[in-house]
């Protein structure tokens, strides 16, 4: 009997597949892939340009997706502590507070030593009520605005009819995916150098190795500044600020410097708005995300108290958490961001959504030089959004 040798068993040849059998080819494309998925590899790239990409990959926070358009929903609590929108003048029955969800039909609400019962929800976070309720006095003067509403519940008499409450609706948030593109060159002539000092890496590696920096860096810039955008089959992924500008807190520093007030005012954002947020603050979760000047001003908080010998060759502080009253916040680097602004945000909330994986292939030859390319198609993705802030117009020196 004869014994036949495949090519693929014969040795000393040095046959490499290129393409995944699950991939669709072009009948008229010659490009093979050199890696189906350089995941693995961009976890390794340098994060001082990238450090919030990184930490994404580096964490294993990337999930498939199977459609251009990705959306989630974010669930939260109904709040049941409010301020006065405007002054309570003596004798009015239209209230109108901060937080629609503390008006519901037939809840009793605390304003000071008051009590009132709400007859009517209206829009524009305004309800009808009856003053001085349950055996209390109407309050002869004016209650000032952003006075503290509290809800007593619902009013419930033994053996009453059953009553409608009130939910906090879920947020439903949508996205898009975006093409990341970036090419480079080696030509006939590079590819047979040897670089000297490159520890035996060839000029396409050293290449290879620079444009994954690159693209890290231009991933880090479309996560934080992205905005969410579709024109026939172009497509761009929403960033963190434009996400949290539609669902989340946006806070104006009024060109006041970072500080711990600031930092507060940001936190009591979170806070008054509920859980999760709030639990999450606690638990220590959230990450101030800073530019390179704001975190100059968080290291310099303590110069007033850094003492320092004069034998000493050290001194000087780098903070890396700030005690709030709500929890302790992790100071995290943000070189993409603008000098004047910074995020509050749960880093372990934003992932990308992958419709394809980043992947590096060579082009057909048309010239005396390879062309390579980088390519993948993701989407972000932050959830709890309504608890996520950023913070602008912070005072530079």
């Amino acid at each position: 009997m004869k014994k036949f040798t495949t090519l693929l068993g014969m040795t000393g040849l040095n046959i490499q597949l290129f393409a995944d059998p699950k991939i669709d080819k072009q009948l008229n494309s010659t490009n093979q892939a050199i890696s189906n998925d350089i995941l693995d590899e961009l976890q390794l790239v340098n994060p001082n340009n990238s450090p919030i990409i990184s930490h994404i990959l580096r964490g294993g926070r990337v999930d498939k997706t199977t459609s251009t358009n990705i959306e989630w929903i974010d669930h939260y609590e109904r709040k049941v502590t409010s301020s006065l929108k405007v002054a309570l003048n003596a004798g009015v029955t239209e209230i109108q507070v901060v937080d629609e969800d503390i008006l519901v039909q037939d809840a009793l609400l605390s304003i000071g030593d008051e009590i009132v019962k709400v007859i009517k929800v209206k829009t524009d976070n305004k309800a009808d009520v009856t003053r001085g309720y349950a055996g209390t006095t109407s309050t002869a003067g004016n209650i000032a605005a952003n006075t503290i509403v509290q809800s007593l519940g619902i009013e419930m008499e033994e053996g009453g009819e059953l009553k409608k409450s009130s939910v906090r609706l879920p947020v439903h948030i949508t996205n898009n995916t975006g093409i990341i593109y970036e090419e480079y060159e080696v030509t006939e002539t590079a590819k047979h150098l040897n670089p000297h000092g490159q520890g035996g890496l060839s000029v396409r590696e050293l290449e290879s190795q620079k444009k994954k920096d690159e693209m890290l860096g231009i991933m880090e810039n479309k996560l934080l500044n992205g905005v969410k955008y579709v024109n026939g089959k172009l497509r761009i992924s929403g960033g963190i600020k434009s996400l949290i500008k539609e669902h989340g807190i946006v806070l104006d520093a009024g060109n006041q410097p970072f500080s711990v007030a600031l930092l507060t005012t940001a936190v009591k954002a979170i806070v008054n708005k509920g859980n999760p947020g709030a639990a999450d603050l606690k638990a220590g979760k959230y990450f101030v995300c800073v530019p390179w000047d704001i975190a100059i001003q968080i290291n310099n908080l303590n110069k007033d108290i850094v003492r320092a010998d004069i034998k000493e060759k050290v001194t000087g502080t780098v903070i890396t958490e700030i005690v709030t009253n709500a929890g302790v916040v992790s100071v995290f680097p943000a070189p993409s961001l603008a000098p004047n602004e910074f995020l509050l945000i749960n880093l372990n909330e934003v992932s990308l959504r992958q419709l394809y994986p980043i992947k590096e292939e060579v082009g057909a030859k048309t010239a005396l030089a390879d062309n390579y390319f980088l390519h993948g198609e993701y989407a972000h993705q932050i959830k709890n959004l309504p608890f996520q802030v950023h913070v602008k117009n912070v005072k530079i020196s």
